[in-house]
């Protein structure tokens, strides 16, 4: 992927928030979120109040402090949350069998894609199976509908924003944001 950099043991939830840190040092800090939010389309005041919601979230669970506002590409993993879809382990590697699950559960219709109300049943189903942090998943799939959305569902006669299933793989092997970007 032109841009990224050469991953070398990381784990695909690592190269996944690897877009973030522009400087490479492993930490990730709210000025350099920011940035990466806004080569991704999004505006200034939109990018400035996300950076600050992730940082304050992640923090300090992958730094280890109390206060933290960086987040460490290395520990990403602890920054995991009980209601995720599960296609990263604990230790923040892809899971097939998970990433498949999504679409055999949840794209109701089988258009290959997942819609802002499939995400919805999915995030439910998930908070059953593993409790907690319900709205840090629903707040980030809103996120990638509104940055990787790129096809459209009919829902009760309207076109919505979905993503396909392709875009999702991009989105959980970390390639994604590096083909986004501005």
């Amino acid at each position: 992927v032109p841009g990224a950099p050469a991953f070398t043991d990381m784990s695909a939830l690592q190269k996944h928030v690897a877009f973030f840190d522009m400087d490479g040092n492993g930490l990730i800090t709210r000025f350099e979120t920011v940035l990466s939010l806004q080569r991704l389309g999004m505006g200034n005041v939109k990018a400035a109040a996300a950076a600050l919601v992730i940082h304050v979230a992640l923090g300090p669970s992958t730094t280890g402090r109390w206060g933290s506002l960086d987040v460490s590409v290395a520990n990403i993993a602890r920054g995991k949350h009980g209601s995720d879809t599960g296609v990263y382990d604990a230790g923040g590697r892809f899971v097939p069998e998970a990433f498949e699950r999504v679409f055999t559960e949840f794209d109701a219709n089988r258009s290959g894609s997942l819609c802002d109300a499939e995400i919805l049943a999915m995030i439910a189903a998930n908070s059953k199976l593993r409790p907690g942090s319900e709205s840090a998943s629903k707040a980030e799939f809103q996120l990638l509908l509104l940055l990787a959305g790129d096809v459209t569902e009919d829902s009760g006669g309207r076109p919505v924003p979905a993503l396909s299933r392709a875009r999702l793989q991009d989105f959980y092997d970390g390639s994604l944001f590096y083909k986004l970007a501005k």
